[in-house]
């Protein structure tokens, strides 16, 4: 028996409505989900243009042909666009534009009959098909840093669908049929494809977003609201994963203890904003002189630590040696005036300076008050 394709349509209709809907009802709970509100619009869009395909019949072939094949496509570009949007970038899209105009074009050259329906379907589908291998694109190859997971699966789901749409284009280009809901096995597949295509994408939409939510609220606990350098709780995390790597392996690592000399006369002479921005430029300092690999944390107030792994005591302290001249030779703008900035360093090495976190801290802190004590401004090792 035929598989009624009309029926296929209505049903996909169904379910990329509600998952449109869905979506958007979701997406306006929070101007952070601005992206999953934008890629529900775009869904009703194609749904809208699906309708118009389904019923064409019962409305003027030209019109209704031709609007409900640019809103195909125009809401493929939308879905583009709203990617664009989680991945706030620019959301000019020429060429998916662009598809959108050749879609209405060939649309009008098929009423005159100087193209064949299966170019006009072809048409519309490679140029969906286009947007889904950009998508899957955008996804993977261009994946961010944050919610990698979600974002690879968004990829595979768009990679298949991409890979379908191809070959019912190339079918399309080759087949000779007068009616494009003929029941051909291929749109058959296609069009329950498209039904698992829109619950699943729409899931991953939303996935992708709670997941990088997830691993904001992550770093926001694990990281100084102010200098964006880690917090006491992440640097004895980073620390404990050291001291585990080291008692496997027989290895060392070192940490540095760094203090701001005079900070109070930041505070007291030029407000604490100035304050402020001396710990967030000391900050943006230890990281340029220290490897990616090694953590830079604020212990408290004007104390800061350097965890290195793999890092002998000669190592840190030149390490150590290197940023304290980097921050005395940098200082600090006020008022277009420089003015000096200097601080005092202990450093410490795990497992001869203390083998917990207690007793390597206080090692590497009673170094850096005996450099305090030798006048402030050098570095000395535990």
């Amino acid at each position: 028996m035929a598989l009624d394709l009309q029926t296929l349509f209505f049903s996909t209709i169904m379910v990329s409505l509600t998952a449109g809907g869905s979506a958007i009802y979701f997406g306006l709970r929070d101007e952070s989900y601005r992206s999953v509100r934008d890629w529900g619009v775009a869904t009703v869009i194609m749904s809208l243009g699906l309708t118009l395909v389904a019923t064409r019949n019962s409305a003027d072939e030209l019109v209704g042909v031709m609007i409900a094949n640019a809103l195909l496509v125009s809401g493929m570009v939308l879905i583009y666009r709203s990617f664009l949007i989680y991945r706030l970038e620019s959301t000019r899209d020429i060429a998916g534009w662009s598809m959108v105009g050749i879609t209405v074009i060939t649309v009008a050259l098929w009423q005159v009959d100087l193209v064949s329906l299966g170019v006009r379907t072809a048409v519309v589908t490679g140029s969906i098909g286009i947007i889904m291998w950009r998508c899957a694109w955008l996804m993977s190859v261009r994946a961010l840093p944050s919610a990698r997971r979600s974002q690879y699966f968004t990829a595979a789901i768009y990679f298949l669908f991409a890979m379908l749409n191809t070959v019912r284009t190339l079918a399309a280009v080759f087949a000779d049929a007068d009616d494009a809901l003929a029941p051909t096995l291929l749109d058959t597949v296609y069009m329950s494809s498209i039904t698992v295509l829109w619950v699943t994408v729409t899931l991953c939409v939303i996935w992708m977003v709670v997941e990088r939510q997830q691993e904001q609220l992550l770093r926001m606990a694990m990281s100084d609201p102010l200098t964006g350098a880690l917090n006491r709780n992440a640097m004895l995390a980073e620390f404990e994963r050291e001291r585990y790597r080291c008692s496997r392996h027989h290895g060392s690592f070192a940490i540095a203890m760094f203090d701001i000399d005079h900070f109070k006369r930041f505070n007291d002479t030029y407000g604490h904003l100035i304050g402020d921005a001396v710990l967030q430029d000391l900050v943006v300092t230890l990281r340029e002189v220290v490897r990616k690999l090694d953590s830079v944390g604020r212990y408290g107030g004007e104390e800061f630590m350097i965890i290195m792994p793999d890092t002998t005591a000669s190592v840190a302290m030149q390490v150590a040696e290197r940023a304290r001249l980097e921050i005395q030779k940098r200082g600090l703008l006020v008022n277009g005036q420089r003015v000096e900035l200097t601080v005092s360093a202990g450093v410490a090495v795990y497992p001869v300076s203390g083998q917990d976190w207690d007793t390597l801290v206080s090692a590497a802190d009673t170094a850096l008050y005996q450099a305090k004590s030798n006048g402030r401004n050098c570095v000395v090792a535990a």
